[in-house]
């Protein structure tokens, strides 16, 4: 189940990135920006706590 729903993942993420490219010179641009970053690096990160945890 959780692999599924990595896999789903890079779509939003894809999304997201177009509504930046679309709103790309207001606030919401910004902050689809911010959130598409955070949101890279809190799956980078679960990944790895993920793979971590199968190892040990």
């Amino acid at each position: 189940m959780e692999n599924s729903f990595y896999e789903v993942r890079p779509y939003l993420f894809l999304m997201i990135a177009l509504y930046a490219l679309i709103y790309a010179n207001t606030f919401v641009g910004y902050a689809c920006a911010a959130i598409l970053v955070f949101s890279a690096a809190f799956v980078i990160r679960s990944r790895y706590l993920y793979r971590v945890q199968r190892t040990n």
